[in-house]
This record gives structure tokens, sequence and C-alpha cells, in this order.
């Protein structure tokens, strides 16, 4: 959800810096509300068993295991295994934009391909431009709530121009045609 911030940053004074960090909508407490209680909660658990419910000898041995952990933590370099794990989460978001179909590559390489000033020649470098606009919009329906709510069924696609009539019959009876053809 893209919330709007421009008036609370208009000026750069502390009280504005921290009604933007308290603002609710959209903020990073939000996101981060859930793990942030259930890590208070399992802290707190850990807490009350160490020291309610384990006896003297126990609470020793917790505490020399403990020692001995953030001994053996010094071995391992936090920033060194920090640095593939972002490694790993920018090389899943540069595939995953690599792999988003962009419709202006698709308009570029026909216009390449398909010469002529001809009205033919338009035509079906346009039709290509509008297929590819109608696969990017059903992709994008079951992909994104925004253009959901846009478009919440199939017909309102076509009140909305993107397809022709004839192109939504065509489009819903294609199940069944593929499906008898198949078998």
């Amino acid at each position: 959800m893209t919330v709007n911030y421009h008036l609370l940053i208009s000026d750069s004074s502390p009280i504005s810096r921290i009604r933007l960090l308290l603002r609710w909508r959209g903020s990073i407490w939000k996101a981060l509300l859930s793990e942030l209680s259930l890590w208070l909660l399992c802290f707190a658990l850990v807490a009350y068993i160490y020291n309610f419910q384990l006896g003297t000898e126990a609470q020793r041995t917790a505490a020399r295991l403990s020692t001995q952990l953030n001994q053996k933590m010094d071995m391992i370099p936090l920033s060194f295994i920090l640095s593939f794990f972002v490694t790993a989460v920018v090389a899943r978001w540069t595939h995953m934009l690599n792999n988003i179909g962009l419709i202006d590559n698709l308009a570029l390489t026909a216009a390449f391909h398909i010469h002529g000033t001809s009205e033919r020649a338009r035509m079906l470098r346009r039709n290509i431009v509008r297929y590819a606009v109608q696969m990017q919009l059903l992709v994008f329906r079951d992909v994104s709530t925004q253009v959901r709510k846009r478009f919440p069924t199939i017909e309102s696609t076509v009140t909305a121009n993107f397809f022709s009539a004839d192109e939504m019959e065509t489009y819903l009876n294609y199940d069944n045609t593929y499906t008898m053809a198949r078998y």
C-alpha cells in the first residue's frame, strides 16, 4: 500500500521525524509488530523459566553455557554471514525484476521486426502490443490486489476497453476448446 508522507516531511524538525516514526498507517512499527510481540513473549517465557523454575545449579549451568556460546560466536564473522544473506536477497529481487514482462521491450522488438508504413503492418504492431497489455492485465489481476480492486471481474476489463466482446468470448471459451481438443 502506498502512503503519502509529503506533508509530514515538509520540514526537517525533530518533531516531524518523531511524528513520521509514530505514524501507524504504512509504518515500520506496523510491519514489525507481530515479530516484536512474538520475540517479547519468547523472551518473557525464557526469563520466567530461568528465574523461577530452575534451581541454583541449573542457573549456573545455563550461565556457563551462554558464556561458552557467546565466546564461540566471536569465531564466526557475523558480517560475513550477513553479506551472504544480503547477496541472496538482492539476487532474488534482481531475478524477479528481470522476469517481469515489460511491454516496452516487446513493442520495440515488434517495431524493429515488422517493417513498413502500411495499414496491415501498423495493425500487426498494434495488436501485438494490445495482446501483451491484455496478458499483463490478466497476470496483474491475479498478483496485485490494487489491480483486482480496479478490475474485480473479467467483464470489467471489457467495460474498460482492454478487451473487446469477441476477444473476451474467445478467452473464456479457450479452456473448453483446449480441453476438448486434448482428449
